[in-house]
C-alpha cells in the first residue's frame, strides 16, 4: 500500500511510487527493467548514479484526459511493449511514447498466452491486441457475459490452443477459431465451487483454485 518492496534476501527496502500511490502489479522486461502499476501510477524503476533503485514514473507520458485511470490491476512485459491493464483504459509502453486504448465498456481481466495478449472487456467479449489495434477475438463474443479467470496454453504437437477457465461454466477450449467445453470428471465441482485461478505447473499439469468448496 506504500510502493514497492524490494528483498535482497537479507533486509526489505521501500521503493515508494509518486506520491506514495499504492502499487497494483509488476513485470520485468528483456532488458531487466522492473515496470510498475498501482492507484492512478504507471512508472519503472532504474538504478541511480549509486546502482539503488529509484521509481520513475511514466505520467507525463499520458495525455490529461486519460489520466483517470485508478488501479492498474495487471502489467504484462511482452515483445509487442509494456501492456497496463485498467477497467477504463489499455495503455502500451513501447520505450518512447504511450498508446491508449480506452474501453467501450469495462476492460476486466487480460492474459498474455502464446505470444498473444486478450483482454476480456464486459458485455463485449474477449478481445485480442493485433497490429496495433484491439479487436474482437474469433468467436469472443460468447464469452461477454462470462468472467474469465485464467487463460493458459493447451499445446499439442501442431495445434496451438488456449485452456480457458472461467467463473460460472467451468473449463473451455478454445482454438482461434471455436470454443469448445472442456470436458472433465470434476465439472460439477468446479462450476460449482466457481474458478478464481489457474497456472500450469513445471509438470505440466494444472493448478485450479476456487472460490469455494475446497
Amino acid at each position: 500500500s506504500h510502493g514497492l518492496l524490494e528483498y535482497d534476501g537479507v533486509s526489505w527496502r521501500l521503493h515508494p511510487l509518486h506520491k506514495s500511490k499504492i502499487a497494483r502489479s509488476l513485470a520485468i522486461s528483456a532488458d531487466e527493467r522492473i515496470f510498475v502499476g498501482g492507484m492512478g501510477e504507471i512508472g519503472y524503476l532504474e538504478p541511480d548514479a549509486s546502482r539503488q533503485l529509484r521509481y520513475v514514473s511514466l505520467l507525463p507520458y499520458i495525455g490529461e484526459a486519460y489520466l483517470d485511470f485508478m488501479d492498474v490491476w495487471q502489467t504484462f512485459a511482452t515483445p509487442d511493449g509494456i501492456f497496463f491493464i485498467t477497467p477504463k483504459y489499455l495503455f502500451r509502453w513501447n520505450g518512447q511514447r504511450m498508446n491508449v486504448w480506452p474501453a467501450q465498456t469495462t476492460f476486466q481481466f487480460g492474459f498474455w498466452v502464446n505470444d498473444q495478449l486478450y483482454v476480456r472487456q464486459g458485455e463485449i467479449g474477449l478481445m485480442q491486441f493485433v497490429s496495433d489495434s484491439l479487436q474482437i477475438a474469433p468467436q469472443g463474443k460468447q464469452l461477454a457475459d462470462e468472467p474469465i479467470s485464467a487463460m493458459l496454453p493447451f499445446n499439442s504437437p501442431g495445434k496451438k490452443q488456449i485452456l480457458i477457465a472461467t467463473l460460472n461454466k467451468g473449463l473451455l477450449l478454445y482454438d482461434g477459431l471455436s470454443i469448445q467445453r472442456f470436458a472433465t470428471g470434476a465439472d460439477e465441482l468446479l462450476i460449482r465451487a466457481k474458478i478464481s485461478s489457474a497456472i500450469t505447473l513445471a509438470n505440466g499439469q494444472y493448478a485450479i483454485g476456487t472460490m469455494q468448496d475446497g
